[in-house]
Parts: structure tokens; C-alpha cells; sequence
């Protein structure tokens, strides 16, 4: 609902973070997986686990399709969701979540891609020598 999205941008954005609120998840998703495709720095989707049109593992679907960390918040547990969530990467908190367990989460995110980014550009390093190198 609104107060939720306006409540955990308002939080994201206290954090330091940029917020680009959607209250359409389809929305949300294509903006998503264009952002990652432009390496647009750290992407992240925090969204909630039950909402109209579209339910937060859809979007942790999509999220991980894109190569995007997904945090879902859920006031509620509907255990087959998170699971299937959890399998696909997600991170879940329960509502009402603290800022500081929003900022680990969004913490772990950043090492984890500084980490993809680091082992993509020792692998780019390493290929570039094997072809770089002359025959004796």
C-alpha cells in the first residue's frame, strides 16, 4: 500500500540511498532490469512479498533474472512464497523492519556485487593475457 511505499523510501532515502518508488510492480520490474542492463551502479528491489497485480516473488523472480539483489518485506508469512523467494536469492524481513536491518541487508548487497564486479574484472584480466601474449 502507499504508507508502506512511502515508508520504505523515506527510509532508504534516510540511509543515504537513492529511492525510486513504483506502486505498479510491472513498472518496477522493467525499470529494474533496464537500470541493471546499463550497470547504472548499485541496483537493488525492496519490495513487498503480498501486493495487488503482482506478488514479491514474481518480482524476486525478475530480480534475479536481472542480477538484481532483492530484499521482500512481508507483514505476513506465507511460508511456500518466501521459500520460493529464498530460492531464487531473495532476502526477507518481517514488517515493521528497522533501519539497521534494511542497511545490513542493503551492506551485503553492495559486498556482494563489489565481489561479482572485482571477480568479472580478473576474469576480463585474465582472458586479455591469453590472447595478449606472443608465441615464442
Amino acid at each position: 500500500d502507499q504508507l508502506c511505499l512511502d515508508a520504505t523510501c523515506a527510509i532508504v532515502q534516510a540511509l543515504g540511498h537513492e529511492a525510486r518508488p513504483y506502486s505498479d510492480a510491472a513498472a518496477a520490474i522493467r525499470a529494474m532490469t533496464v537500470a541493471a542492463a546499463a550497470n547504472h551502479g548499485q541496483v537493488a528491489v525492496i519490495s513487498d512479498l503480498t501486493m495487488p497485480g503482482l506478488n514479491g516473488q514474481a518480482v524476486a523472480e525478475a530480480a534475479f533474472d536481472a542480477g538484481v539483489p532483492c530484499l521482500l518485506l512481508s507483514g505476513g508469512w506465507n511460508w511456500v512464497a518466501l521459500t520460493r523467494a529464498a530460492a531464487v536469492g531473495a532476502r526477507t524481513h518481517d514488517k515493521p523492519c528497522s533501519m539497521a536491518a534494511i542497511q545490513a541487508t542493503l551492506d551485503e548487497f553492495a559486498a556482494a556485487m563489489r565481489a561479482k564486479n572485482l571477480a568479472a574484472a580478473e576474469h576480463a584480466a585474465n582472458a586479455s593475457s591469453l590472447f595478449s601474449k606472443t608465441k615464442p
